[in-house]
């Protein structure tokens, strides 16, 4: 029976400690994930809204970039074709407000440049400020050509041309021209070629809501994804904390308490068997050492009562009491200081798996904004310069018109330069000088032919390359198979171009009729875009890393806070009271009060010593009752 209630006592001291402690982990552990959540979030968000940011101000910097190279293009033809009396005319028709040929032929082109796609835009104004012509700001062409005079530019794109702005994000869409959704107005301005000092502005409405949608689709779903995780660590970590709590806490709790029980209720087992030479070990520092000392001390005052009832000296034997060291001064649990430090440890290893899954999201949206970043500034460019094709090949073809296509033909086998190749050098140097996209090279390579026995560089802003630059695998590649770029991390070596490099294909017909295919082969150094975007990433992870940082920290903290104060109540409620009463028992006893008796509550985790406490005593009185009535 004694069995049985031991075995009892054992499984309560496990229960109520180790479930409450669980439940208290679990709920610390939920919170903590709850913070990461919201972390995680907030991350992420800041990372999103800073590629948005970013790709706002490439849109804008391409359009001004591409329009201004455009301009350079066509303004010469524009002055060419404007003679005195058309400027005359085109001021007559300012402050008449109607169309003159200036206009229409304006009209005409940027209505082509919308149609031919260039950087994906919808509509395009210029406008003029206020003159002694016109008295507030005006469209003066536009590609919707029903918008010039009629349309009243709205205060707020007057005070941001006047403010030198380059963009105006419209979240909202722009009611004045029926458009919904988010917009990008991208702005500049150029000076007049028809008169000096009178600058016009440039006005690309760009639709972005595909754009934003795309990159708030990678958000979503890698939000999706990084909560699954999250889920997935805060149920492992949960699992883990439970089998920690059932494993190692199970093991101290045993060793610290219930086998410390189980000498004692054993010991009290021998004595009410009759042996009273039954002897206790006390190991430093245990939980049980103060109640072990009483139990000890008790026993030893049951002897010499036995023995003086007999006559029997005790002198000698009293001596080895005496020895052993007083009763041990009452310390704060051990086990209370190795349940924290393993649930110290719980919540690093949880920091940590928390960590490296906020890292490997913030690593994911990080390479996917740059990844479009870079495809945004490829397809622009793209767009830009088969514009700027498109624009140029008129005037090539009159050039090519008058040149020998024999001695053209004959120049590629024999690899010298002709004129037309230096024209063509000439323009694409231009376009670098105006700093057409921030290009660094331009290349136009022919592919093997009759003429060429493989891919050569036919024109260039170098002309050092023209023919002696051996076209390397990966670009013939790229070019064989319709690529439209290339981000090479490190650099061009052969070009003495370093670091993160975007390389642009776009090809133009035959302007040679040779049946050879042109294609522009683009370099762009991105090393300082990259950097820059690196440089805000890396912001961001060490603003998220000390955010994770003070929620682990805070997480520990209050474990820590928790331990010393909710599990030193769990410990002296169900540990420490217990004992002392025991010990104040085992006191009554060794002063001759025979009578006591210790209150059992069932399902306490000293249940079982204190029935058989009080099972010793009761036989101990009856054995000197019956002494005494023996006498």
């Amino acid at each position: 029976m004694a069995a049985e209630k031991q075995a009892t006592g054992f499984k309560q001291a496990r229960s109520h400690i180790l479930v409450q402690i669980t439940l208290l982990i679990s709920v610390v552990v939920v919170l903590s994930g709850i913070g990461t959540f919201f972390l995680l979030r907030s991350s992420q968000q800041h990372i999103v809204n800073e590629s948005i940011d970013r790709l706002i101000q490439l849109e804008a910097d391409n359009f001004s970039s591409g329009y201004n190279y455009i301009a350079q293009l066509l303004f010469p033809v524009y002055i060419e074709r404007l003679g005195g009396n058309e400027l005359k005319d085109l001021v007559s028709s300012l402050q008449n407000k109607e169309l003159s040929e200036m206009q229409k032929t304006l009209n005409s082109d940027l209505s082509q440049m919308i149609a031919s796609g260039f950087l994906e835009l919808q509509e395009v104004f210029l406008i003029l400020p206020p003159s002694t012509f016109i008295p507030s700001a005006f469209v003066f062409a536009a590609s919707d050509a029903g918008k010039v005079y009629n349309w009243e530019v709205p205060d707020y794109l007057v005070s941001a041309l006047e403010d030198d702005e380059t963009y105006i994000w419209m979240e909202d869409g722009i009611p004045e021209l029926g458009l919904e959704g988010e917009y990008l107005i991208t702005l500049g301005q150029i000076e007049s070629p028809f008169n000096p000092g009178i600058f016009f502005a440039y006005v690309g409405i760009k639709p972005m809501h595909e754009e934003i949608v795309a990159i708030n689709s990678l958000f979503d779903e890698e939000q999706k994804t990084a909560n699954f995780l999250l889920a997935v660590v805060l149920g492992i970590s949960i699992v883990v904390i439970l089998l920690i709590i059932f494993i190692l806490l199970n093991y101290l709790i045993h060793k610290r308490i219930t086998e410390p029980i189980d000498e004692l209720s054993a010991a009290a087992e021998e004595i009410m068997q009759g042996n009273l030479d039954v002897e206790i070990d006390v190991r430093e520092g245990e939980e049980f050492a103060g109640l072990k000392y009483a139990f000890m001390q008790m026993v030893e005052g049951f002897r010499d009562y036995i023995a003086k009832s007999v006559g029997e000296d005790r002198d000698e034997k009293n001596t080895d009491i005496k020895s052993k060291p007083g009763r041990p001064a009452r310390k704060r649990a051990r086990i209370l200081y190795e349940m924290t430090i393993i649930l110290i440890v719980v919540m690093l290893v949880y920091g940590l798996a928390t960590f490296l899954l906020i890292r490997n999201s913030q690593e994911r949206l990080i390479e996917e904004g740059i990844d479009l970043l870079v495809q945004t500034e490829a397809e622009n460019f793209i767009s830009s310069l088969d514009y700027a094709i498109q624009v140029s090949v008129p005037a090539y073809m009159e050039a090519f018109e008058k040149t020998d296509m024999q001695e053209l033909a004959t120049s590629l086998v024999e690899e010298r330069l002709t004129d037309m190749q230096r024209v063509v050098n000439a323009d694409i140097r231009e376009m670098i000088d105006i700093g057409f996209h921030g290009l660094e090279k331009v290349l136009i390579i022919l592919p093997p032919s009759r003429f060429v026995p493989k891919s050569v560089v036919w024109a260039s802003n170098d002309e050092g390359l023209i023919y002696t630059w051996e076209v390397p695998d990966y670009l013939v590649d790229a070019l064989e198979e319709g690529s439209s770029y290339l981000l090479v991390d490190d650099g061009v070596p052969e070009l003495g171009l370093e670091g993160e490099c975007l390389i642009t294909f776009s090809q133009m017909p035959d302007p040679l009729s040779l049946g050879i295919t042109f294609s522009y082969v683009s370099f762009k150094p991105m090393h300082e875009e990259i950097a820059a975007i690196d440089d805000f990433y890396d912001g961001e992870r060490t603003r998220a890393n000390l955010y994770l940082a003070v929620i682990i920290t805070g997480s520990i903290l209050i474990v820590v806070l928790i331990a010393f104060f909710f599990l030193n109540h769990l410990i002296a409620k169900y540990i420490t009271r217990p004992v002392d009463e025991l010990s104040a028992a085992a006191e009554k006893v060794m002063q001759g009060d025979l009578d006591v008796q210790v209150d059992i509550r069932e399902g306490e985790e000293l249940e079982s010593l204190k029935r058989a406490f009080n099972e010793m005593v009761d036989s101990l009185r009856k054995y000197i009752v019956g002494s005494a009535e023996d006498e």
